[in-house]
């Protein structure tokens, strides 16, 4: 153990010359091998003491540097104050009879000038402060520094001028190693700042030098004094330049590592916010998915009641009339289920990054067009009114955004208003500046506390009491609270935000701000960017092939699509469907097939169908999967995905799509 402390203590010696001589920190890392056991305050003998108050992260690098220098040299100011004047005091009682009392009236007269600014400087300046002023404070404190270095440099060199050439040799001696310990006591005390150093060093130095020479002559006595001086104040400025810049080095390693620490903190309460937000939101979920599953289960419990009721006494209209009004409750709790698992399925993709924003100039007339459409309907069901308010230029106006997640998004809020709107309305503006558009969403609601404006964005939060101001729940539905959720998320891809203004009981108004330009000429719309009106009923005698291996799904999709008037074949297996639709020697119109088959997978099922029939029979793809990895692959496969859960008519809009596009 004694050997290896002699070695750690002898590299960082060895180190420490080289660190002089080349200009460059050793070991900037305190954990380092030269510095591993050692004792924390000689680890590092260039660490600014300012580490323990760190600058704040909008700190430039010049004003961090300042206030480590002041810190530094606050701290070691009780060494040179005492020090210098411990010496100034000294000479004075020693040399105070030898009868030249006026020089050292002067002498003493500069030492306490010296001594009472760093006394004041002292109690004055705090370096743990902090402020508007303390920029000024701080250089003030580090120049007022160097004036009083100066004043003490000044004392000594009129020493060694009106004092020094009265002396006796072994006073003089005195007088010189005096000097001498002062210069390289100065090290330790001002070379974290160089023109502190500097002031005093240089104030008295050439004199002492000067003095010391003239004392001897280029023959006498006092040459070789006279060069061991002169090379020991080089060195001493020299070792003052490397240590001015070794502080510096080792300071911004120092606001690197902070910088470093911060960041790494700040992940970590990222990740922290994370899996509370992930356990808060399972929770909220698995609550969430409770409420509707167990009224399904009571309905159903209700329906075969009802229907063993029926049994017994068929005239009774009573039983009938339950059925009715059960299976109207028991379609509206599957909507409810329906949406909340769209909602999750909406904020997983967004969350995993899977939802691609297709980011461009374009008109968004007809999608104002088409959500004024929309809305102006709901609001006649609700009673209430709807406005869109468009600037006279918008059809000239390319705005730059991904229509298809703007409309999303927007509609996301209208909806939103609408729910919480029991009268006035709702209204849907645009408002211009130069480079750029404000589309707003203001409703005459309840209005948001401004405590709230921040938490309405989080999943499953919903303001309380709010669900008992629903005034039209058979409209709008009752909400989730993940609506506004996604809509912040939308925002983020993007690259805006929504922002909310309004006071309680005077509406809300929830706002995006886009770029845009101007076009010479009205926009034509791009094809992309329009909504088409596809027919929800399948065309007659549609050959349908589905491909799934659960049965229940299976059984479900086939009871549903023969509903809407189609031929239905069903295989568990793209091997099975392509021997029996092989027998049958029929080729089907649409294939639809779940993406996970067991042992293969869906597009290689739907690509074996369209071998054996040498033909590319129009396919949909069915999965429940949003990760990033599948992303890809369903995107070249070129096939068109609908994620689980789909409703019944959104698979018909989407069979009849398909097919109208292989026509």
């Amino acid at each position: 153990m004694r050997m290896q402390n002699f070695e750690r203590y002898k590299t960082l010696v060895y180190d420490t010359f080289v660190y002089f001589w080349q200009g460059k920190p050793p070991h900037p890392h305190p954990d380092s091998p030269a510095t591993v056991g050692l004792p924390p305050r000689m680890r590092n003998p260039f660490t600014s003491p300012a580490i323990t108050v760190p600058p704040a992260p909008q700190e430039d690098t010049g004003a961090s540097l300042a206030r480590a220098r002041a810190a530094y040299l606050h701290q070691s100011l009780p060494i040179a104050t005492w020090g210098s004047g411990g010496v100034s005091a000294l000479f004075t009682l020693l040399f105070r009879d030898q009868g030249y009392n006026e020089a050292m009236g002067v002498w003493a007269g500069l030492g306490l000038a010296a001594f009472g600014l760093r006394i004041g400087l002292l109690l004055w300046f705090k370096p743990e402060e902090d402020g508007p002023r303390q920029w000024l404070k701080t250089h003030v404190f580090l120049w007022l520094g160097a004036l009083a270095a100066l004043l003490a440099g000044i004392m000594f060199g009129y020493g060694w001028v009106a004092i020094f050439p009265h002396l006796g040799p072994d006073e003089r001696l005195a007088f010189v190693m005096g000097n001498v310990a002062l210069l390289f006591g100065g090290l330790f005390t001002y070379s974290a700042h160089l023109p502190t150093y500097m002031a005093f060093s240089l104030s008295c130095l050439p004199l002492g030098i000067a003095e010391v020479f003239a004392l001897g002559g280029p023959g006498g006595e006092w040459v070789g004094a006279t060069v061991t001086f002169t090379l020991t104040g080089v060195l001493s400025l020299m070792f003052a330049y490397r240590s001015a810049n070794a502080f510096s080095t080792n300071h911004l390693l120092q606001q690197r590592e902070i910088k470093l620490l911060q960041e790494i903190t700040a992940k970590r309460d990222e990740a922290v916010s994370a899996t509370l937000a992930k356990s808060r939101f399972l929770a909220s979920v698995s609550h969430d998915l409770r409420q509707p599953m167990h009224a399904i289960n009571l309905y159903l419990t209700s329906l075969q009641g009802s229907y063993e009721q029926q049994q017994q006494n068929p005239a009774d209209p009573a039983p009938a009339t339950q059925v009715r009004a059960s299976i109207q409750s028991l379609k509206e709790s599957t909507l409810y289920l329906n949406a909340m698992f769209e909602s999750l399925l909406d904020i997983s993709r967004l969350d995993a990054g899977t939802v691609a924003a297709n980011i461009r100039y374009t008109s968004l007339a007809r999608m104002m067009a088409q959500l004024d459409a929309d809305y102006q309907r709901l609001a006649q069901a609700e009673d209430l009114a709807f406005e869109t308010k468009l600037p006279a230029r918008f059809p000239v106006m390319e705005i730059e955004t991904d229509p298809a997640l703007l409309e999303r998004l927007l509609r996301n809020l209208i909806v939103n208003a609408f729910r919480y709107t029991r009268k006035g309305g709702v209204r849907l503006r645009v408002s211009v500046s130069p480079r750029s558009v404000d589309i707003r969403v203001v409703d005459s609601g309840p209005g948001i506390d401004r405590s709230l404006r921040q938490r309405i964005f989080e999943e499953f939060f919903q303001i309380p009491g709010s669900q008992e101001q629903v005034a039209r729940s058979s409209n709008t539905g009752r909400g989730i609270g993940l609506g506004l959720s996604i809509s912040a998320r939308l925002a983020q891809k993007l690259g805006t935000t929504i922002r909310v203004h309004g006071r309680l009981g005077r509406g809300s108004v929830f706002a995006v701000r886009l770029p845009m330009r101007h076009a010479l000429r009205p926009v034509s719309e791009d094809p992309r960017d329009r909504v088409v009106d596809t027919p929800r009923a399948l065309p007659p005698n549609t050959f349908v092939a589905v491909i799934d291996d659960d049965l229940e799904i299976l059984r479900s999709t086939r009871m549903m699509l023969e509903s809407a008037g189609a031929t239905v074949f069903c295989a568990v297996s793209g091997t099975e469907a392509v021997q029996k639709l092989g027998q049958m020697g029929r080729r089907p119109d649409i294939l639809i097939s779940d993406f996970r088959l067991g042992a293969e997978d869906g597009i290689a099922a739907i690509n074996r169908v369209r071998d054996e029939f040498n033909d590319d029979v129009p396919a949909l793809l069915i999965t429940g999967d949003t990760s990033a990895e599948l992303v890809s692959v369903f995107r070249e496969s070129g096939l068109r995905v609908l994620h689980k859960p789909i409703a019944g008519e959104t698979l018909l809009a989407a069979i009849s799509h398909e097919l109208d596009q292989g026509n």
